[in-house]
């Protein structure tokens, strides 16, 4: 699709967008560029709230496409995620570097490189992203919703490995009406085709409003509820992801949360004619660590039924918690 905006102008537009207060700052009708007004029709009839929530949507929506560690940096750099409010982008990239427990020049770099990356991204497909204009329930803003509990059931033993998820999340705002939950399926080493595939199907608690597919190994699932949730109301639902056939699957599963997890329980049952060489527990550790080939330190035991299970409290956002495994 021919692009609407210009790429460098974009750049230019979203790093001085990305300095002091962000996204965040009073002002920010004013402090928008030519190329994202016209992106996101903004004019100076329009408040500086819905400008700043239509600009966090659009940009929300672009994150999406890039890996979690980018995707976060960029979040933080514009102060859109929650808890890094900041007043300056220093101190926003700093306290992202104490959490990752790398220098701060690393965290610069890849929110340059997310920069870059939301750039060209906008430039070639920003008309896609507001095609549906904004939705003013957008699900991805961070001070929404949170989860208080994640059990999931990881099924190795069936024609195709399929997980089923039951999610409890708590409302932050009034009238919460959807969520969107972002997954990842990471490219095994034996798989060639060009983007990976993957069926999902509600169970309970909500139904399936859309989906898209930003990148080659990325989902975004927008689930929307039976009625709109109060502000601190529990909902609970429930779905249940498969590998298409014939597609082959990473021997781990991860999750890398964007945002609070309090609680994340996990049971893969495994094909007793297929039972793994050995696993191993991945708990909270970054995200270039949890991808390593060796087995862990914190090796986990098969039981005699095929099925090892884990727990994991308070996740780190960003960090990686889960298990991996060696096929035989």
């Amino acid at each position: 699709m021919e692009g609407v905006a210009s790429e460098g102008l974009l750049y230019t537009e979203l790093g001085a967008l990305r300095k002091g207060w962000g996204l965040r700052r009073p002002n920010v009708r004013d402090r928008l560029g030519p190329q994202l007004r016209k992106l996101c029709d903004i004019d100076d009839t329009i408040t500086h709230s819905a400008a700043r929530d239509r600009v966090t949507t659009l940009l929300v929506r672009a994150f999406g496409g890039l890996p979690d560690e980018f995707a976060l940096a960029a979040r933080v750099m514009m102060a859109i995620e929650q808890d890094y409010h900041d007043k300056t982008l220093t101190k926003r990239q700093e306290r992202l570097a104490t959490v990752w427990n790398v220098d701060p020049m690393t965290v610069r770099r890849r929110c340059n490189l997310a920069l870059q990356l939301t750039a060209a991204h906008l430039a070639e497909h920003g008309s896609e992203l507001v095609a549906d204009h904004f939705d003013e329930e957008e699900s991805f803003r961070p001070n929404e919703w949170y989860t208080v509990t994640t059990s999931t059931t990881l099924r190795l033993d069936k024609p195709t490995p399929e997980a089923t998820e039951v999610r409890k999340i708590v409302s932050m705002k009034e009238g919460l009406s959807r969520v969107a939950l972002g997954l990842g399926v990471p490219r095994p080493r034996s798989e060639s085709r060009p983007k990976m595939g993957l069926e999902v199907e509600m169970q309970f608690g909500g139904e399936l409003e859309s989906n898209r597919q930003p990148s080659a190994e990325y989902f975004v699932h927008y689930i929307r509820f039976p009625r709109p949730l109060a502000m601190g109301e529990e909902h609970t639902f429930g779905k249940t992801v498969r590998i298409p056939s014939g597609q082959a699957m990473a021997p781990h599963f991860v999750s890398r949360p964007l945002h609070r997890v309090d609680r994340c329980e996990l049971r893969v049952k495994f094909d007793p004619a297929r039972l793994p060489r050995v696993v191993w527990r991945i708990s909270g550790i970054p995200y270039h660590v949890s991808e390593a080939d060796g087995p862990g330190k914190d090796t986990l035991e098969v039981d005699s039924l095929g099925e090892v299970a884990v727990v994991f409290e308070r996740l780190k956002p960003s960090f990686g918690y889960g298990i991996r495994w060696l096929p035989r």
